[in-house]
């Protein structure tokens, strides 16, 4: 993955190398996220899950605001060497805390191949007789592709085409989403550290829906600023609890299975979410939008509605 950067930085390509290396680097990307889910699912004690994937999503986060501040060094300056040696240091690092892993015993055998048809039908048939993993799935689809969705749209069209026109203020509004994320995300942990947090769900969800349709009401950068800084922090917070409650939920032997079908469905929905999302903007504006959208939020939270055996302090160990 650190390599695909690197040629495409540091590399005279024409487009269809660049094109290439990013199907390579999104491929690594996924097989990462996949693989820090599994390693929670088998390492971490269930009590502690909500707040080792709180905290593993701010580090993931943290590391993204420090890339950017590397990436902005690097070009600022008379050569291309802090980018490298920034990366190398942190691909060591990556190996050091993968080597620090405890090794599993591997008692069972390897099952046989089968055709990716017949795999998405097994791991459909698994979600859907186990009920508390399919509501956290259509509790997490529900807020990454509707809300994340609705984002992936408005964090460039909101300021330039509702707000003040200035693309600097897509800069400032990017920068706002990293620092709330990362606060929400902290938030998130205290709460699972101290209290039950499947309480805060469904008004968590309530706030989410009402700062969705808020937002698209702001028309000018400050109070959407403030009114989006609420919708990401408490969006971070509904975000957490129901992929703990994925990781949780999911069989232990067939994580890794739950795990890729999670990522492939929430990927599908945000691509999906966003062609519609932009489509709709562009035709009736931003307030249609988010009602739209934040109108399947809350049905798909209502749904997923959290039980107290979905909160994973309650649950017992596999």
């Amino acid at each position: 993955m650190i390599i695909g950067f690197q040629a495409v930085l540091l590399l005279d390509m024409n487009v269809y190398g660049p094109f290439f290396l990013a199907v390579v680097v999104g491929t690594a990307e996924s097989v990462i996220k996949i693989a820090r889910l599994i390693i929670i699912k088998r390492f971490v004690r269930p009590r502690l899950i909500g707040q080792v994937n709180s905290f593993s999503a701010t580090g993931q986060f943290i590391g993204g605001a420090l890339g950017g501040v590397v990436f902005a060094t690097t070009f600022a300056g008379f050569s291309g060497v802090l980018l490298p040696l920034c990366t190398l240091v942190f691909l060591f690092a990556s190996l050091l805390v993968t080597a620090s892993l405890p090794r599993e015993d591997l008692k069972t055998s390897i099952p046989p191949s089968s055709s990716t048809a017949s795999q998405l039908r097994s791991v459909w048939s698994h979600v859907t007789t186990n009920i508390p993993l399919a509501r956290a799935l259509v509790g997490l689809l529900g807020v990454c592709a509707l809300v994340q969705g609705f984002h992936n749209v408005a964090r460039v069209g909101l300021p330039v085409d509702q707000w003040s026109g200035d693309e600097s203020v897509v800069g400032l509004l990017q920068s706002l989403v990293a620092a709330v994320t990362i606060a929400g995300a902290l938030f998130y942990m205290l709460i699972d550290r101290k209290l039950e947090v499947t309480r805060f769900v469904l008004p968590a969800s309530t706030v989410v829906f009402l700062a969705l349709i808020g937002v698209s009401q702001t028309w000018e950068p400050l109070s959407g600023f403030v009114v989006y800084a609420i919708l990401i922090f408490v969006f971070e917070y509904v975000f957490l609890f129901f992929q703990a409650s994925v990781v949780q939920a999911a069989d232990h032997d067939r994580s890794a299975e739950v795990f890729a079908f999670q990522f492939l469905m929430i990927n599908i929905g945000m691509f999906s979410a966003g062609l519609l999302g932009g489509a709709i903007a562009e035709t009736f504006g931003y307030p249609a939008t988010a009602v739209i959208f934040a109108t399947g939020f809350i049905a798909s939270m209502m749904y997923a509605r959290p039980r107290r055996s979905m909160q994973p302090s309650t649950m017992p160990p596999n």
